[in-house]
């Protein structure tokens, strides 16, 4: 019996053991993993790991997600030690193509199905390939830029159609006692940015498409009147904003003041992921629409015109989960979960119906999207990493000692001359 007994018993341990072992292998875990480094933190990263977590319901790959401000910092890091992340999220086709030239990137040409490529409006393929014939990233989630914010509740929306007009408006609310700019060019590591829109903006919308893509490739001089102008243009708001303040103060902070009483300040020159900003850590949850809102950037030529940025995901390794997650990152049913969740995430896939956007403001940008007349490319995303750092780190020397503009576009123009041809991308503003 005692013989019986022990053999039952261990019968049942292995039973169990079998069972545990059965069941490891149909647990998520089995189906392996995939490391993604992106820059989406706080709200954003949080509805991208909602993304996220429906792949892995689907899939039962498993997804380590590092978000960080120092992206492009951190993937230079990774790829030096020779642990790059499977994939990651940058939004500057300008530092990819530069992993491009060093054969560091996968093309996605199997990896995503040619349907999915072709739900994108029109001139996205093309900031995928990087200037090649091959896709080399997809995008995730697009921005608006060219927008500039208020609050209905302080002020009715502005009649501003051209630069003298929004220069008029800032000297009028000044005029009453009221600060006109919101204003902040902190992003560590990479402030300065917020102050490179701006000069975008401004060449963008007095000088037109022409003068605009002749810059960011690297074909005009950083001396030329038409860019010295966009500096000088700025120059009057960045007076009237206070330039220390800015220097001092994080772009997501910028635009806070709006909603005091009296307001700290009445525009807001920013993208539409600042619409996460102005919503995150607060009680009273602000409306978008009746709390804020936004109207075009002035046009006195290229009306019509908008800056864009987008968020792509690319393949350093290539590896069935790193496939699989790029393939499902492409598809409609992937770009529609972020709407619902916030955070500022926007589709130019076709196939993304503009019902799932919560509120009034977010089709209204999402509607632009797909019918402006124009969208460009953000400048500075385009440029190589060695031209962007330079811009970037020349706002905030400016914004120091405004007289020192000769000598910082001086020196800026040195750095374009010493980039070679081939690490510059040329894309067209599309219609």
């Amino acid at each position: 019996m005692m013989r019986t007994r022990r053999r039952a018993s261990s019968l049942f341990i292995v039973a169990i053991l079998t069972n545990a072992i059965l069941a490891a292998c149909s647990t998520p875990d089995s189906a392996g993993s995939v490391s993604v480094l992106g820059s989406w933190t706080d709200g954003e990263q949080q509805s991208f790991e909602k993304v996220l977590k429906q792949f892995t319901l689907d899939t039962g790959v498993q997804v380590k997600y590092q978000g960080t401000r120092a992206v492009d910092e951190e993937l230079a890091s990774e790829m030096q030690n020779g642990t790059p992340p499977d994939i990651a999220i940058l939004s500057n086709p300008g530092g990819l193509r530069q992993y491009l030239n060093s054969n560091k990137l996968h093309s996605l040409d199997d990896v995503t199905e040619k349907p999915e490529r072709d739900a994108y409006i029109k001139q996205w393929p093309e900031v995928q390939r990087l200037g090649t014939g091959s896709p080399y990233g997809v995008v995730v989630k697009v921005s608006l830029k060219s927008l500039i914010w208020y609050n209905p509740r302080q002020r009715p929306a502005p009649e501003v159609r051209t630069w003298d007009q929004l220069v008029t408006l800032g000297e009028t609310i000044a005029r009453t006692g009221g600060r006109p700019w919101c204003m902040g060019m902190g992003s560590t590591p990479i402030s300065g940015w917020p102050g490179t829109d701006w000069i975008e903006d401004i060449l963008l919308h007095q000088f037109g498409t022409g003068i605009y893509q002749q810059w960011a490739s690297g074909k005009l001089s950083w001396t030329s009147e038409q860019v010295k102008k966009a500096w000088r243009e700025w120059g009057t708001i960045t007076a009237s904003a206070g330039s220390r303040s800015a220097l001092l103060t994080d772009w997501t902070d910028a635009g806070r003041p709006m909603f005091t009483n009296p307001p700290g300040c009445y525009l807001d020159h920013q993208a539409s992921f600042i619409m996460a900003s102005y919503q995150n850590g607060r009680k009273d949850k602000l409306k978008p629409g009746a709390d804020f809102d936004f109207f075009p950037f002035p046009a006195d030529a290229a009306a019509g015109a908008f800056k864009v940025s987008g968020d792509m995901a690319t393949m350093f390794n290539d590896t069935p989960q790193a496939r699989q997650l790029i393939k499902y990152l492409a598809t409609a049913e992937a770009q529609a979960i972020w709407p619902h969740s916030g955070g500022g995430g926007l589709s130019v896939n076709k196939k993304v119906n503009h019902d799932v956007y919560p509120d009034s403001v977010s089709k209204k940008i999402a509607d632009t999207l797909t019918n402006a007349t124009t969208l460009c490319y953000d400048a500075a995303d385009l440029m190589p990493t060695t031209m962007r750092d330079a811009f970037r780190h020349a706002v905030l020397e400016y914004l120091s000692d405004p007289n020192q503009l000769d000598q910082l576009l001086d020196e800026l123009d040195k750095v374009r001359l010493g980039i070679a041809p081939a690490e510059w991308l040329t894309m067209r503003c599309g219609h």
